[in-house]
């Protein structure tokens, strides 16, 4: 286990017979413990303070550009934000996130770790000599890996993320307690304090996937989370189809949106210039949970010119609304409400589909111009509705709900689920259906059975069906309650399993979600473009 150590680098004035020694810099880097190495063969630090830094500015240049890897993999994997977390603050305790080779010289190595000094005709910043460890994770050779997989970068990152994943419930432990869980090391207290540095460095760096490298071939892998299909937000499929998009605002207010939700923010305000939102977490979750999913923004009529108490300002609410209702397919608009009147795409239990309507506030009471809708104009949108059905996207017209109706509750929609602000949080890749244990499932869509059973990657027990370019996938199927194979082919309507809690599943449901071309995509959106109400 390393520690970091602060080592002050000084250099020497000689005025006559005095010497003075003035500190020159400070530079941090990682030392080892008593007896090892990672700095040079025969190479000993000084003792120094045996707690991380908590300011990345001093990091050298190596040490952040291993950071930015760490973090570019784990978006690439679809990690969610605790496990990029987990895995810097690991890099930092083990490494000080710096590349390690190995010298091969401890005495302690095991007869086939004894060739792990192949490691130093490998790029490195330092080099070691704790048993058989290399890289910044410190993973042993070969349990963890050939040399040459474990000092690529990329691929000691997905191995950390692999085996972090296969932790129960290491998205609900502390960042300290999932770390030692993989690590297994011999002082486990003591990713405790490199949290912080590694909370500021995603904080800084987040986003880094979007430029990386592909990962190595044979190395793709999808996330199997806590809860498998929670994914980041740019994993989903985006700008496919009839969807209309705009450029980015750079607004923070686009945090946490689901895609169909920040189409709306950058069209209106392409078209209609900036103005300010109130978005995710910025609004009562009493009458539905489309804010703090990331399924509903309020373009906010007030200030300057465009404020909602002038006939000017009222009539540049008027366009928008127009706007968002002209353009409700391309931008997955699901109602609009503003100035007391309501529009909803399919009715919604509220007015006429596709007209306006008077708007009479659920909770009781328009009283305030914002209960009213007087200085807002408010989206809601299905998550990714104007991204599906893509292009080859297929559907018979027999299209079905997965389970009868009256037989289950809707619990959780597709977007950012149990997140007040939306930052960096999970991303629910699909509809959630609460029934009791042994309801019986069924298709949605015909096609070919691809999956039949429990690979463990979170799902549970799980039913695949693949048509064309679309697979529908229904997961925390009750054990021995499956009743198609591989292979089979099968129609809408079809009963392919019952409802159950297996997997990272927390109490009896069916989650079901859509893939097209591998992203996922909005099923309550792809479902009613089939006629089917879910």
């Amino acid at each position: 286990m390393k520690k970091w150590a602060t080592i002050s680098v000084a250099f020497i004035i000689t005025a006559a017979t005095t010497i003075i020694w003035i500190p020159l810099m400070v530079v941090t880097v990682m030392g080892t413990d008593p007896g090892s190495s990672c700095f040079g063969q025969g190479s000993n630090p000084p003792a120094g303070a045996d707690v991380a830094p908590t300011d990345t500015g001093v990091l050298a240049d190596a040490q952040r550009g291993h950071a930015r890897t760490i973090i570019a993999v784990g978006e690439q994997m679809s990690i969610p934000r605790q496990g990029i977390v987990v895995a810097l603050a690991t890099g930092s305790q083990e490494s000080g996130l710096r590349m390690l080779a190995n010298d091969g010289t401890d005495p302690r190595l095991a007869p086939d770790q004894r060739d792990v000094a192949e490691s130093l005709n490998y790029p490195h910043d330092g080099v070691g000599r704790d048993h058989g460890s290399v890289n910044f994770m410190q993973q042993q050779y070969p349990w963890w890996g050939t040399v040459d997989e474990l000092m690529n970068p990329q691929i000691a990152a997905v191995k950390f993320y692999e085996a972090l994943l296969k932790v129960p419930g290491w998205d609900s432990m502390p960042v300290a307690v999932a770390a030692q869980t993989v690590q297994g090391s011999q002082f486990p207290d003591a990713y405790a304090d490199d949290e912080v540095i590694a909370r500021q460095l995603y904080a800084e760096l987040r986003g880094a996937g979007a430029d990386a490298p592909p990962l190595p071939e044979g190395h793709v892998h999808a996330a199997a989370s806590g809860e498998a299909y929670e994914m980041a937000a740019s994993e989903v499929l985006c700008g496919n189809g009839k969807a209309m998009n705009c450029a980015p605002t750079a607004n923070p207010a686009e945090e946490g949106l689901t895609p169909d939700a920040l189409r709306v923010m950058r069209c209106i305000t392409e078209h209609f210039g900036p103005r300010p939102w109130a978005n995710v977490g910025e609004r009562p979750s009493g009458v539905d949970r489309d804010h703090q999913e990331g399924r509903a923004v309020d373009a906010m009529m007030t200030g300057g010119e465009d404020d909602y108490r002038t006939p000017g300002g009222k009539g540049k609410g008027d366009q928008i609304a127009e706007f968002v209702v002209q353009n409700a397919d391309a931008l997955g608009v699901k109602y609009v409400i503003w100035y007391e009147k309501i529009w909803t795409r399919n009715g919604n239990g509220v007015g006429t589909p596709g007209s306006w309507a008077p708007y009479n506030y659920p909770l009781g009471g328009n009283s305030t111009d914002t209960v009213a809708h007087r200085d807002h104009v408010h989206v809601s949108v299905y998550g990714n509705g104007a991204a599906g059905p893509a292009p080859g996207a297929t559907g018979d017209g027999n299209s079905r709900s997965p389970i009868d109706p009256g037989k289950y509750t809707l619990t959780s929609g597709y977007g950012y689920r149990d997140n007040p602000t939306g930052s960096g949080g999970q991303f629910h890749a699909g509809l959630d259906f609460s029934a009791d244990a042994g309801t019986r499932i069924y298709a949605t869509n015909g096609g070919t059975i691809t999956e039949a059973g429990n690979v463990g990657d979170g799902y549970g027990n799980k039913v695949v069906i693949t048509d064309g370019n679309t697979s529908y996938l229904y997961g925390h199927q009750i054990d021995g309650g499956i009743k198609v194979r591989p292979g089979d082919v099968v129609e809408a309507g079809t009963e392919i399993g019952a409802v159950g809690t297996t997997g990272d599943s927390t109490g009896n449901h069916l989650h079901y979600e859509i893939r097209i071309d591998g992203k996922s995509t909005d099923p309550m959106a792809y479902l009613q473009n089939q006629g089917v109400k879910a």
